[in-house]
């Protein structure tokens, strides 16, 4: 089903107090989403608002930014006066001035600090967050000496306090929060500094390499950031330990995750630190597959974006269809550039994500006002004879795009559904200053507003949904037509059935399901070309989500002690995708289990050739060599 949200970010919000917050004009919101028939609310990361005012550079991969903490409940709570409070308020002038309200929030804060008094929910908040928390604290009275550590660890508990009590508001409305989790940590922050053994250093802890972007036609010399370069050899072998509390905690403040820089999973773009241009730098492979299926393992099933825009490789789009994450489609970038674009909306994928833009791009009006004349035709031939109905303005008929395309879920920036300019723009990478900035006005959130969007919502997910289905009975009709030719052996040999049940469960999403009947068919037995072809293309569109569901299935059938099943479902997802180590180490167990000595050796011996040097493999020589010393025993 074709689901839709918001992009505005918490600063956006309106409020009384000089920058957007956890305030009642939040809560606002999250019904203004709510009435508007929307159900995601993305936003950006909450971190630490480090150089430039930029959310994407914080100082901890775990603290939350003490700006947003609403002071109207501080002073409820009796921890603010009412004349303070009233002493910093100010009118929402369409931008946050961060120079006044790191002045005005400090002073307020500071106050509510002094006046606190530590209780039962606040010792169990610290405890619970021991492992970030305490680093944190220190960093920052460090750096700012005249703040004791513990005035840090009460703006957290505040801002976490809020986040939760907002984000359940917004759960209970039927509205999940979309985060967003930065790839790269900042050199200036607590990662870099307390665990120098995460990154490439030398003998003094200086970073070794950093990261960036090679020389384009946009960039002669490349891009080189101030990121420090992740030593993953280490995140491997500690089963990427430090990465999987960053997501568990993440995954605790949002419902859904956008994976920034999707790319660098794969492959990132290593730049000698002492660089001061791309030149001399070169692209080194990630940790791959490796790292998505440890976080399956130790988290369970979570609902990810792929941030994967800008040139990707084959190995990109393979690692993207191996996690079955969706990605994303941005409509700015299928008219600016050529008439082939991958951004058109007729090549979308269901399992996708659409924007208009994001928050590195200009508003559609924005955009549209910098088109060349051949662009902005060719935008008007497409949506001529696109099936939408054409609104009159260039902002509705790109959101209509997007509503009515083929992708799954549609993300649309609120200054889109504004119709605002240039003015409204979040941020502009690569400059310095007036970036994260723009605010919507009270005002602007009108009744008006919330029933277009809510009136462009039902009407364009009818449609796609009518779409899909016709789309979906077509294909079944013409399938079963073809098939119907061919029973003979076929049907003997189960093979049309299990073809069939296939079919019929790839069209109802049950891609485990689908990839169980498509494995248990001989393909040797598919004698005529279009059955081949069904099969083929299935194959191709199944088996990389459904590697996943298949292990999950295998290993709770070993945990039921039901070997059997286990053994079964494990295979199958071996197969599927045979570089998920952790599926081969519970196949060996459950052969153990089954006592099939034989094929665990075996199991565990592949364990060893495919995968060294992991505690996979490790485990493996060692089961390996209790078995010998169990079978001499017995002698």
């Amino acid at each position: 089903m074709k689901t839709s949200g918001i992009l505005l970010p918490i600063f956006s919000l309106p409020s009384d107090y000089g920058i957007g917050c956890f305030s009642k004009e939040a809560y606002k919101f999250v019904d203004f989403l709510e009435e508007a028939g929307q159900k995601y609310w993305q936003i950006l990361p909450l971190g630490t608002i480090g150089a430039g005012n930029s959310p994407y550079l914080s100082f901890s991969s775990f603290a939350g930014s003490a700006y947003y903490i609403d002071l109207e409940q501080l002073l409820e709570e009796g921890l603010l006066k009412k004349k303070e409070l009233e002493s910093i308020k100010e009118e929402n002038k369409g931008k946050v001035d961060y120079e006044k309200i790191r002045e005005d929030h400090r002073k307020l804060l500071r106050k509510a600090y002094f006046r606190f008094h530590p209780d039962e929910d606040y010792k169990k908040f610290i405890k619970d967050n021991e492992y970030w928390i305490g680093e944190y604290a220190e960093y920052m009275s460090e750096k700012k000496s005249k703040f004791p550590e513990s005035y840090f660890c009460f703006c957290q508990y505040y801002f976490h306090k809020q986040w939760l009590a907002l984000k359940k508001y917004a759960n209970d409305k039927g509205i999940q929060i979309v985060g967003d989790l930065p790839f790269y940590v900042a050199l200036d922050g607590t990662a870099f500094t307390y665990h120098k053994e995460l990154f490439k250093v030398d003998e003094e802890g200086k970073a070794t390499v950093v990261g960036g972007c090679p020389p384009d036609a946009f960039a002669e010399d490349g891009q080189v950031w101030s990121n420090p370069v992740y030593d993953w050899e280490y995140h491997k072998k500690t089963d990427y330990e430090w990465w999987m509390k960053r997501l568990r905690h993440n995954f605790m403040l949002y419902d859904i995750l956008r994976l920034d820089h999707f790319r660098g999973f794969d492959e990132y773009f290593e730049i000698p630190a002492e660089d001061e241009t791309a030149v001399n730098g070169e692209w080194v492979k990630g940790p791959g597959m490796d790292f998505f299926e440890a976080m399956k393992k130790e988290l369970g099933e979570k609902k990810v974006i792929a941030e994967n825009l800008g040139f990707l490789t084959d190995s990109v789009h393979k690692l993207l269809d191996d996690t079955g994450f969706p990605g994303m489609n941005v409509l700015e970038f299928a008219f600016g550039a050529y008439d082939d674009s991958i951004y058109l909306p007729h090549k979308y994928k269901e399992n996708s994500v659409v924007y208009t833009g994001t928050h590195d791009n200009d508003t559609v009006v924005g955009w549209y006002e910098t088109l060349s004349e051949d662009d902005k035709k060719f935008l008007e031939h497409y949506l001529k004879y696109s099936t939408i109905e054409r609104t009159g303005t260039v902002h509705l008929d790109l959101i209509s795009l997007a509503l009515e395309s083929r992708s799954d879920m549609v993300i649309i920036p609120l200054q889109d559904y504004l119709g605002l300019g240039n003015e409204a723009r979040i941020n502009t990478p690569s400059t310095v200053g007036g970036n994260w900035e723009w605010r919507v006005k009270e005002e602007q959130l009108t009744d008006e507003l919330k029933e277009l969007i809510r009136t462009l919502t039902i009407k364009y997910r009818t449609v796609a949904e009518e779409n899909a289905k016709k789309a979906a009975e077509e294909a079944q009709k013409k399938a079963e037509d073809e098939l119907d030719e061919y029973i003979g052996t076929s049907k003997k040999d189960g093979v049309y059935d299990l073809l069939l049940s296939a079919l019929q469960k790839y069209s109802d999403r049950d891609y485990t399901g689908s990839a169980d009947a498509l494995l248990d068919i001989d393909s040797k037995k598919l004698t005529t070309k279009n059955m081949k072809a069904i099969y083929k293309d299935l194959t191709a569109k199944v088996y990389p989500s459904a590697g996943t569901g298949l292990y999950s299935k295998g290993k709770n059938a070993y945990w039921a002690k039901d070997y059997k099943t286990a053994i079964s479902y494990l295979k199958k997802a071996i197969k599927v995708s045979d570089t998920n180590r952790y599926a081969y180490d519970y196949l060996a167990k459950a052969y153990e289990g089954a006592s099939d000595q034989k094929n665990a050796k075996k199991t565990y011996q592949t364990i060893i050739e495919k995968f060294p040097g992991t505690s996979q493999a490790i485990n493996a020589k060692s089961r390996i060599d209790a078995m010998g010393k169990k079978s001499a025993k017995s002698l």
